[in-house]
């Protein structure tokens, strides 16, 4: 009903207008009327956006969101400037059917196309004329043509120099996710040859403010840490194999299973006297006394053995199922062994985090770091060499 009539719903009014509420329309705010109608002429002049946001701000026109109460929006900015100069209000248009709600649709507040808006001309007194309007409206459509040659030709770049560790690289100084740019040797995307990260901390930290470090030269520090823990993870895992075949002893497992085995015959040993404290108790040859207090001794005897066997148990159970992790990861991993160009899915399948210290070091934060360090293959490894320098 509103869309037919036109009838003016809202009162908040575009800058340089305000609502009067007896005939429900729009009439210019003398106050600020100046200023608008100063910042049309500048742009029918071709002066730039940012430049008129200038010139209002050195001449101290109010702001639109300081002029309205707003905390935000104290000075004028670029945006400030184009959402006046793109508004049709100011040629006298009142403006409906902006945006779409149908929320019994699920449909929330939706946005839509400027082609698609509702237009009531002279619907109250203008700022500009239907010729300064058509105007503005070819200075919009060329805006938008330059402004898609300039993002066809930095989606070219983006393609052309693509960003290899994507939300990966870190500032080991700050914490903060360093970002990725493309640079020149000289101004304007016509020699954009290279890309780079750069932290952009703030203040506080001042001394890895403005770190940089080139991409390619990453690309070669990553890979080479990479080939150097593959080739140990390989090397590793085939040591790992040999031992698990039997070909060689290990005495790390060794100990563990004769630490068990020696547990469990204790647990039958103190069984076995308790038994015997039992017929010797019924032959009376002990006390009742003498038989409570054997009884328990034994009992806790039996118990720590029980839990020291477990433990061991389950040593030995963590021991075999690192082994078996490690060994199908580094058969996982062993075909990268001799790649020497840069490998994208390589560094996204091991690598979480890059870190670059501010001394220009570079630290990788492995995704399946346990698997690199398991202290208890570590264990297993050094305790077989032991053995292998014994023998």
């Amino acid at each position: 009903m509103c869309k037919k009539t036109a009838r003016v719903m809202g009162i908040h009014a575009p800058y340089g207008y305000r609502f009067s509420r007896e005939q429900e329309r729009l009439e210019i705010d003398g106050n600020v009327a100046p200023y608008v109608r100063m910042l049309f002429a500048w742009a029918l002049q071709d002066v730039s956006r940012i430049e008129i946001a200038n010139r209002l701000n050195l001449i101290g026109a109010p702001a639109p969101g300081k002029y309205d109460g707003r905390r935000d929006g104290g000075t004028w900015t670029d945006s400030a400037v184009k959402k006046i100069l793109y508004n049709p209000v100011y040629a006298g248009f009142h403006v409906m059917g902006k945006s779409k709600v149908s929320l019994y649709r699920g449909i929330g507040h939706t946005p839509m196309p400027r082609k698609e808006w509702l237009y009531f001309p002279d619907f109250h007194e203008p700022y500009i004329t239907m010729e300064d309007y058509r105007k503005i409206e070819g200075i919009v459509v060329q805006n938008k043509i330059e402004m898609e040659e300039r993002l066809a030709v930095r989606r070219d770049v983006r393609m052309r120099i693509p960003d290899c560790f994507p939300k990966m690289v870190y500032c080991a100084d700050c914490g903060g996710r360093m970002n990725f740019c493309r640079g020149s040797h000289h101004r304007g995307y016509d020699d954009i040859s290279f890309g780079y990260y750069r932290c952009r901390c703030s203040k506080e930290f001042a001394k890895c403010r403005n770190k940089k470090i080139q991409q390619n030269y990453l690309k070669i520090m990553v890979m080479d840490q990479l080939r150097l823990l593959i080739q140990a993870t390989v090397d590793r895992g085939r040591l790992l194999s040999t031992v698990r075949s039997g070909a060689v002893s290990n005495v790390a497992v060794a100990n563990v299973k004769k630490n068990i085995t020696r547990l469990t015959e204790n647990e039958k040993e103190y069984q076995n006297k308790r038994l015997k404290a039992h017929a010797d108790f019924a032959d009376k040859l002990l006390d009742e006394k003498e038989y409570r207090q054997i009884g328990e001794r034994l009992a806790v005897a039996e118990l720590e053995a029980k839990a020291r066997r477990e433990k061991m148990e389950k040593r030995l159970e963590e021991i075999e199922k690192a082994v078996e992790r490690h060994k199908k990861f580094s058969e996982d991993i062993e075909r990268y062994l001799n790649v020497t160009e840069f490998d994208e899915n390589l560094v996204k399948k091991l690598v979480g985090r890059i870190l670059i210290g501010d001394d220009g070091t570079i630290e990788l934060e492995l995704k399946c770091g346990d698997v690199f360090d398991h202290l208890l293959l570590q264990e297993y490894s050094e305790k077989w060499k032991q053995s292998e320098d014994t023998q």
